[in-house]
């Protein structure tokens, strides 16, 4: 049976069930872990409140509504933290349109914020040689460990 949405309809996705539909679809087609569902609740529930502070629903947003509530919320935040929140954004959008819920993914041209590069942290001399003399070189499996490691 396919259920034809009105024009009004699509105006009362900022409230839970609309999130919650979200949610229920995340674990069914996923199985993301119950913490993973509650961060996506949680971000999503944020920007719908942040949303009708300014008289719109979810549904509505555009994407210059999401880059101002990035400007707003993320201004003195770590990159990794709106790119969270961009992520959540990103598939709530994609899967609103999937589902014909709205007409246009207002994240499709949003890129995620620049992050410093993180430059990996090196073994000293001493944990090297600790890694190479942790093999048993008495048996073929350690050989070859080893030989591993060395490489």
């Amino acid at each position: 049976m396919t259920l034809e949405l009105r024009p009004s309809a699509l105006l009362h996705l900022a409230d839970t069930s609309g999130i919650d539909s979200f949610i229920d679809a995340l674990w069914l087609e996923e199985g993301l872990s119950k913490n993973t569902l509650l961060a996506y609740r949680r971000d999503l529930t944020h920007l719908a409140r942040w949303m009708h502070v300014r008289c719109a629903h979810l549904a509505a947003a555009v994407e210059g509504d999401l880059n101002a509530y990035f400007a707003d919320r993320h201004a003195s935040t770590k990159a990794t933290s709106a790119n969270r929140r961009l992520t959540v954004f990103k598939r709530y959008f994609r899967w609103a349109l999937r589902e014909h819920f709205i007409q246009a993914d207002p994240t499709l041209k949003m890129q995620s914020a620049k992050q410093a590069l993180r430059v990996p942290k090196t073994l000293t001399e001493a944990q090297v040689e600790a890694l190479l003399a942790a093999p048993d070189t008495q048996t073929a499996l350690g050989i070859r460990h080893r030989s591993m490691l060395e490489l």
